[in-house]
């Protein structure tokens, strides 16, 4: 039996079909790469966002106002022992019949030492400092990077916004979130320490706040200090509302942000009592935490 090849047209044929075959391969894988380097783009994007984001969360979470306990038992046994010697003991008798004597006629006040009763005032070295667009604490999550560096688990934590040159281009800035770390506390919180970008091309780091005599809306800030207001003073707040948009760099991007909302509570806010103050409602203010601290933030005493 005689054998039959293909013929040049049937060739040419199959070289084009195999032709059209692999550039349709190959134009499939090159949008297939590109789309997954457009998704693992857009991953990194918000991953870099989120962990700046639990890196502020952890940080507030943490944050502590100290209340010396026994500054404030001293001063609650000074003010009983200051009640009862203003109280008049009772030494009135009780007789029956014509011959029983009268009682005497009570004392008159005896004049009190004021050094014998008076109170210790507390130095508070804790602070919130919370403006709408930055943010300066005290907080319990610092990190000891060495096992016997000699430095507690307290700090002063601090988020702003400001300039940086990119990463990527040196010759190229934008407004960038720095976060800023001291290991010691000071009387003005919101200076020194070691600064470091947590996030760039920030193009909006938006804060509110929640917390006692406030519980009902958000507020734009919150500060401890003597700056503060009647119902924020020496109290820390609730919960913090994070913001933080940034936009995409590059030209094809086309001014696409990103934009991402957290809310961080404060675990321990440990704030003091007083039943003297009252919100807008007229109800008391309290702190739900009824002032607890837990031991292992006593173990961080400022200035032990």
């Amino acid at each position: 039996m005689g054998q039959r090849g293909f013929t040049l047209l049937e060739v040419i044929i199959a070289i084009l079909i195999l032709s059209f075959l692999s550039l349709f391969t190959v134009q499939s894988i090159q949008r297939a790469l590109q789309t997954k380097a457009k998704v693992q783009g857009e991953i990194d994007k918000n991953a870099t966002v989120r962990d700046a984001l639990r890196t502020m969360e952890r940080d507030i979470n943490m944050a502590f106002n100290y209340r010396d306990i026994n500054i404030a038992l001293y001063n609650m046994a000074q003010k009983q022992r200051q009640k009862t010697a203003n109280t008049p003991a009772d030494k009135s008798t009780t007789g029956k019949g014509a011959g029983a004597t009268p009682p005497p006629p009570p004392l008159p006040p005896q004049p009190v030492d004021p050094d014998k009763y008076k109170l210790k005032t507390e130095k508070i070295y804790t602070q919130f400092i919370g403006e709408a667009a930055s943010l300066d604490f005290t907080t319990v999550s610092n990190v000891r990077m060495m096992e016997n560096s000699p430095i507690s688990t307290q700090a002063e934590v601090g988020y702003k916004l400001k300039p940086c040159r990119r990463r990527s281009n040196q010759e190229q800035s934008s407004n960038c979130l720095w976060r800023r770390v001291d290991d010691y506390f000071h009387d003005d919180i919101t200076k020194d320490g070691q600064e470091t970008v947590l996030l760039e091309n920030v193009t909006e780091f938006k804060l509110r706040y929640l917390g006692p005599g406030k519980t009902e809306e958000w507020i734009d800030t919150w500060i401890t200090s003597e700056r503060g207001d009647a119902l924020t003073k020496d109290k820390f707040p609730y919960a913090v509302e994070i913001t933080l948009e940034i936009k995409d760099p590059s030209p094809k991007a086309k001014d696409k942000k990103l934009r991402m909302t957290a809310v961080a509570a404060i675990r321990n806010p440990n704030n003091p009592e007083n039943p003297e103050q009252k919100d807008a409602n007229g109800n008391p203010i309290t702190d739900p935490t009824n002032g607890s601290m837990p031991a292992a933030n006593q173990q961080n005493i400022p200035g032990g």
